[in-house]
């Protein structure tokens, strides 16, 4: 694990918060800058053959990945920088209470963007815009990244399966790049004529419809026949609550894996 990195990316992560225009999306809590730190691991990976930037031993806990080195990161990385920390007391018993940073400084978002691959500051710079401190939609997010869909809870996470593979070009595309430039030619030409002779047919068949000048009514006629409608389909199921039961296979099931980002 290299603490030096993960400190860089933790800095990075709240001076990109920082340049946000509503004030309230500039303060980021632990819960996002873990996140951010592990989306900066993925995107690393992605380009090199499955291996990540700061070497933490990833694990899926709860409903993300997780390591406590990381967590134990964030005061130090932060006080380093001179951020701003706020504790905000929990309304519930036996919750701990809530931290959130924040720190605006231009110059020192560019000075550490510098100390990343451009690979990372991209990503971040792209995925904390788009999420900010919206917890739910980030854990959403970094649960459907491959190492996460791959794994049951307490695994380490594999960042092999998010090395981004090349696309081969489709079969049309490639017979495409055969054809001589006179027979592009003609059949861009044959093309036209078809979307030419589609576009008249269309015109003519629009031209066969009459617009009815009376609007529907909805009234208790209209109500009832639907209420009779829903009658023929039998009684309405019975609203109740129940416990479903999955087996722990289900974690490395195909269905999980049919989920992979493309």
């Amino acid at each position: 694990m290299d603490q030096k990195r993960i400190y860089h990316i933790i800095q990075y992560s709240l001076l990109v918060a920082g340049l946000e225009d509503d004030p309230f999306d500039r303060d980021l809590g632990p819960i996002h800058l873990i996140k951010y730190v592990y989306l900066a691991d993925l995107a690393h990976a992605e380009y090199h053959n499955g291996e990540t930037y700061t070497g933490v031993d990833w694990k899926f806990h709860n409903f993300g990945p997780w390591d406590n080195s990381v967590n134990d990161c964030i005061d130090p990385a932060l006080n380093e920088i001179g951020a701003m920390k706020k504790v905000i007391e929990s309304r519930y018993e036996g919750k701990e209470d809530f931290k959130r940073y924040s720190l605006a400084d231009y110059d020192l978002f560019e000075k550490k963007g510098n100390t990343l691959p451009l690979v990372i500051s991209a990503r971040l710079q792209n995925d904390i815009h788009k999420y900010k401190k919206d917890t739910s939609g980030l854990l959403g997010h970094v649960y459907r990244t491959p190492p996460m869909l791959s794994a049951a809870p307490g695994e380490s996470l594999d960042f092999s399966l998010a090395v981004k593979k090349k696309k081969e070009k489709p079969a049309g595309e490639i017979k495409w790049d055969q054809l001589t430039i006179k027979k592009k030619k003609k059949f861009k030409e044959a093309m036209k004529m078809i979307r030419e002779s589609k576009k008249t047919r269309q015109g003519i068949k629009d031209r066969g419809f009459v617009r009815s000048p009376i609007k529907p009514l909805y009234d208790d006629i209209y109500f009832n026949g639907l209420e009779w409608l829903d009658s023929l389909a039998g009684d309405p199921i019975p609203e109740q609550e129940f416990e479903a039961h999955f087996s722990e296979d289900i974690w490395h099931s195909q269905s999980r894996k049919e989920n992979f980002p493309d």
